[in-house]
């Protein structure tokens, strides 16, 4: 992700990762929501 700011870590390795294949990631971002779980919710777009 351009700006990780919002992925958790555990010891500085990332925890949230998206994995594709066949596909153009247009955009992908992580949502905060540090008062809710101890993973935030990934989104991306793609482009086929």
């Amino acid at each position: 992700m351009v700006d990780p700011h919002h992925i958790k870590t555990y010891r500085q390795h990332p925890l949230d990762f998206i994995f594709y294949r066949d596909l153009s990631l247009q955009a992908a971002t992580a949502i905060d929501t540090s008062t809710v779980s101890d993973h935030n919710p990934l989104y991306a777009r793609f482009k086929l």
